[in-house]
């Protein structure tokens, strides 16, 4: 039925299909090891930066309301003062004024 030399060449070529295979699966096992390996690293990476940022940002939000604070007691002292002086050129006008009428009457 089958010829020496067909079941001799079959022998021969089992066995390198097999290690054709083997090595083949092993190389798709190495891809996708990598592959999961390289994903990893990457959300390892992402997840380290996002944190970084939070934390940059809870930072910034610190220092922005602490800025906000001392700018706020800085207008109301500007304002305080604009005021007094409000008060002072008020007084100087009304004095001027009661000066400007006695020269006037006199």
């Amino acid at each position: 039925m089958f010829s020496t030399d067909a079941i001799l060449s079959l022998l021969i070529q089992i066995p390198l299909v097999g290690i054709f295979v083997w090595f083949s699966l092993r190389l798709i096992k190495i891809f996708l090891d990598e592959l999961q390996s390289r994903a990893n690293r990457e959300t390892d990476e992402r997840s380290k930066r996002d944190q970084d940022w939070r934390e940059f940002l809870r930072e910034q939000s610190v220092t922005n309301s602490v800025i906000t604070g001392r700018l706020a007691e800085e207008i109301k002292a500007l304002a305080a003062q604009v005021a007094a002086t409000n008060v002072l050129i008020s007084q100087h006008d009304q004095a001027m004024r009661e000066t400007a009428q006695r020269i006037e009457r006199r």
